[in-house]
């Protein structure tokens, strides 16, 4: 048995699913934040900005990522 994240399964529908239960669940999270040395911070930063608006927001739960909070 393979296991994988729930947004790997919204890209392949024709998998099999199970739910975990909440408390053997493990939730991935995926820091985000400009390099203090990017080579073009003002991109990293209209890049972070666009994730975390409220169109970037709906794009990521549509591959079923979880909201930021």
């Amino acid at each position: 048995m393979r296991e994988l994240y729930a947004s790997d399964a919204v890209a392949a529908p024709d998998l099999k699913k199970i739910e975990i239960p909440v408390d053997s669940n493990v939730l991935a999270r995926y820091p985000l934040a400009p390099l203090t040395q990017s080579k073009n911070p003002e991109l990293a930063r209209s890049f972070v900005a666009s994730v975390l608006s409220a169109e970037g927001q709906a794009i990521l739960q549509r591959w079923g990522f979880s909201p930021i909070r």
